[in-house]
């Protein structure tokens, strides 16, 4: 006899089965004659549905499709029983020498709980050539992952799932396709190989709606078109800009870029961001154009570039903004760092309106173009040429509320603005005013810092000695990270044993640099050992063959490195500046007798600020700031001889602001700032 419970198992079973039984059923057997036909080359245009169809999983006749040798290939929207199906799919790669075309309402969706990798994509055209992937008809076809899913376990964090990856790759075309919901961006273009570009690429007619990092990176491209394209929602990882141009090195390269008749709305970012520090003189002319582009409602600027500033290695060539509007974005125009000997802009026949107002209670946020210099910039300002120029709101004027432009020099040496010139139209409530300011026009409305101009001294590794003598023993030092690449000097005797402790930290989400440490002997003979290991102590011991400073280079990337003990003499070799990060605690220096002046600038990032302490070798605070977020200074007092002997500068937690990116660079003495104040450096008497 069956019990009431058989029934209720059997009942639930067989619902089970009937709404389980469609989902196996949901399948297209091959096309065994016309793939015969396809393997024989009698076909010049091949469907992927020949290959069969899962809607479970459809990876390995998709892959099939998209790998055989016809030179055309269509992606179906398969039907069955009258209901259209997505392929569902892992990652696929795609080769060189194809057309790829996507009927109306073919979509590929990642298949749900894959991608697990960080760099797992959707599509990927790497270290290929002559590749078009595109839409039957604009606007049907979908590229679609599943963002929100990346975002909690069992994924790891990472910001390079992407929907479309193309990488050294070259002759490619991408048209009238939807990216969407990446897990990184809409499309990638990056390196597959070290300094092999990407060239002769063309994106027209796409919309990358709702990605995590970008609806486009730029890693590296040559003879690149982005036209009739939409950029929008993107949210979820940091920047997210409607297209990010931000090369990871200086053998990568912008060259030739166009953007054309897009539109870049709604993104939590920026629209458009350009962030070239990496590029160098030897990188090439960086040429970018945006022509006929509209950025609008995004949660940072219009417009963001930072380029490097240094005297002798600026990048070089043009950027262009021409016939473009920008409405209603959290910042407007926004130029950082560009040199005088560098990269030169050009802004003509441009519209803002309502940028750079908080949209709450409309208080002024900056001014709609921004112009800034950052603390370790080695030039002056420049150069930029505004031309035609209209800015629409009521908050603006040549001056009061906010003025039409603006600058904020936050350089250490206070360099200002060296080649500025602008034509604006300024309309604000129901009037209009022009304003044409030549380069001096703009030097008398934007002033440079005034602060005493001190001479920066370099040191020579060469010439150091130890303040003490004396051996010091390992001791803990207080968590003072530098940023990226950082040099240590270390002094020793022949035949002493050192040992000494690096610490690695994050900053943000990048993969960690392995790279070693390299440790170079007063001759010059350069040894390599171990990389540090994020978020550990590492210890490292060498028998020092000479005698003298002994160089250690670490690179870790975008990441941070602290030195934790070290039983030499040892400083920071801080020939430009120090780079610091989320440190909290001490450094110490050396100042000889005789110095007659010296000053020390401490630097923020804005929002990222620091609270700088500095002490006299008797202990006493000679000078305290808080919320650093530009550049600041101490000067000794003219005509006073400071006191010579050991001084420290400590380092903590700002009242306002975020504790992250800072640094400092001294005046009138090396930057030779080290950890232990018994183990210190100085220059040869």
């Amino acid at each position: 006899m069956y019990t009431r419970s058989f029934f209720k198992r059997f009942s639930i079973a067989m619902v089970a089965a009937l709404i389980c039984a469609p989902l196996f059923a949901q399948t297209i057997a091959p096309d065994e004659q016309k793939l015969a036909d396809v393997a024989a080359g009698k076909v010049a245009q091949a469907h992927a549905i020949w290959w069969g169809f899962d809607a479970n999983d459809s990876t390995a006749q998709l892959q099939a499709a998209l790998d055989c040798n016809a030179p055309v290939i269509i992606v179906d929207c398969p039907v069955i029983d009258g209901k259209a199906y997505p392929w569902i799919v892992r990652p696929l790669t795609v080769k060189g020498n194809r057309e790829i075309v996507f009927a109306q309402n073919a979509e590929l969706f990642a298949k749900q709980g894959e991608f697990l990798k960080r760099n797992d994509c959707l599509v990927s055209v790497v270290g290929q050539e002559n590749v078009t992937l595109r839409a039957e008809k604009a606007g049907t076809a979908t590229l679609r992952m599943r963002k929100t899913d990346y975002h909690k376990e069992p994924y790891l964090k990472a910001e390079w799932r992407h929907a479309l990856n193309i990488k050294s790759s070259t002759n490619i075309v991408v048209d009238g396709l939807n990216m969407v919901d990446s897990g990184g961006d809409g499309i990638y273009l990056g390196t597959s190989i070290r300094g092999v570009t990407n060239k002769n690429v063309t994106i027209r007619n796409v919309v990358c709606d709702g990605n995590n990092r970008q609806g486009i990176s730029v890693i590296t491209a040559e003879n690149l078109l982005i036209e009739n394209t939409i950029l929008r929602n993107t949210w979820g990882t940091a920047p997210q800009a409607g297209i990010d141009f931000e090369p990871n090195l200086d053998d990568e390269k912008l060259a030739n870029c166009v953007m054309r008749n897009c539109v870049c709305e709604n993104n939590a970012g920026a629209g458009i961001d350009m962030y070239l520090p990496n590029l160098k003189r030897k990188s090439g002319d960086v040429s970018i154009v945006l022509d006929n582009v509209v950025s609008r409602n995004n949660g940072r600027a219009s417009v963001a570039l930072t380029v490097n500033n240094s005297e002798d290695e600026s990048l070089t060539g043009k950027i262009v903004i021409r016939s473009c509007r920008f409405e209603n974005d959290r910042g407007g125009i926004q130029l950082r760092s560009l040199a005088q000997n560098g990269a030169t802009v050009d802004i003509e026949n441009t519209t803002l309106k309502g940028c750079a107002i908080q949209p709450d209670d409309k208080a002024v946020y900056q001014s709609p173009i921004h112009l800034s210099s950052r603390a370790i910039d080695e030039t002056a300002f420049g150069t930029v040429t505004i031309k035609n120029v209209t800015i629409i709101d009521d908050c603006t004027g040549i001056s009061g509320v906010r003025p039409v432009m603006d600058y904020s020099d936050a350089s250490i040496n206070g360099y200002g603005i060296s080649n500025v010139c602008a034509s604006i139209k300024l309309v604000s409530n129901g009037s209009e005013q022009i304003f044409t300011l030549d380069k001096l026009d703009v030097q008398r409305l934007f002033p440079t810092i005034n602060s005493r101009q001190i001479p920066r001294l370099k040191p020579d590794a060469q010439a150091l000695v130890p303040v003490n003598e004396s051996s010091s023993d390992a001791k803990e030092f207080d968590r003072i990270y530098c940023r990226s690449k950082t040099q240590y000097l270390l002094y020793a005797k022949s035949g002493q044993e050192i040992r000494f402790v690096l610490e690695q930290r994050r900053v943000g989400r990048s993969e960690p640099a392995v790279k070693p440490v390299l440790l170079t002997a007063p001759s010059g003979k350069t040894t390599k050992l171990p990389s540090t290991e994020m978020g550990k102590q590492k210890e490292y011991v060498f028998t020092a063959t000479e005698t003298g400073v002994y160089k250690l280079d670490i690179d870790v990337g975008a990441h941070a490195v602290a030195m934790r003990e070290c039983n030499a003499p040892a400083a920071i070799n801080g020939e430009k500046a120090v780079h610091l990060v989320y440190s909290v605690g001490s450094l110490y220096f050396y100042v000889p007798e005789g110095t007659k002046e010296f000053g020390v600038k401490v630097f923020g990032a804005g929002s990222e600020c620091v609270k700088a302490i500095l002490f006299d070798p008797a202990g006493n605070q000679v000078w305290q700031q808080d919320s650093i977020s530009s550049a600041v200074g101490y000067f000794t007092d003219e005509g006073t001889t400071p006191p010579a002997g050991v001084w420290r500068i400590q380092f903590d937690r700002p009242s306002q602001g975020v504790l992250e990116d800072n640094g400092f660079t001294f005046f009138g003495i090396p930057t030779l700032p080290g950890p232990n104040p018994d183990a210190l450096l100085k220059c040869k008497e």
